[in-house]
């Protein structure tokens, strides 16, 4: 498993592709993304990750502070090696 931190303009290039095929269910990282990368000068404090397994994206997040991070849906086992309490998870 990789966890990639990519810009904005990566992450619309390399991520949203793999989410657009779960568009409804990920479309506010896919926007939040869009939006980020239309900026003209880059959001310093965002932090866009993609979650890779053997190259293919398994999961994303995007992070504006002050806002909460928007993670999208991730098996239990990546949940789980990547050290996050399920007991918050959206089921």
């Amino acid at each position: 498993m990789d966890l990639r931190p990519l810009t904005a303009v990566e992450f619309c290039e390399r991520v949203v592709p793999a989410l657009a095929e779960r568009e409804a269910e990920n479309g506010l990282v896919i926007w939040l993304a869009q939006r980020l990368a239309a900026q003209p000068d880059p959001a310093h404090d965002a932090l866009l990750l993609s979650v890779e397994t053997a190259g293919v994206v398994v999961a994303a997040s995007v992070w504006t502070p002050p806002h909460d991070v928007v993670v999208t849906r991730a098996e239990d086992a990546l949940v789980a090696d990547l050290g996050i309490d399920g007991r918050h998870r959206r089921q």
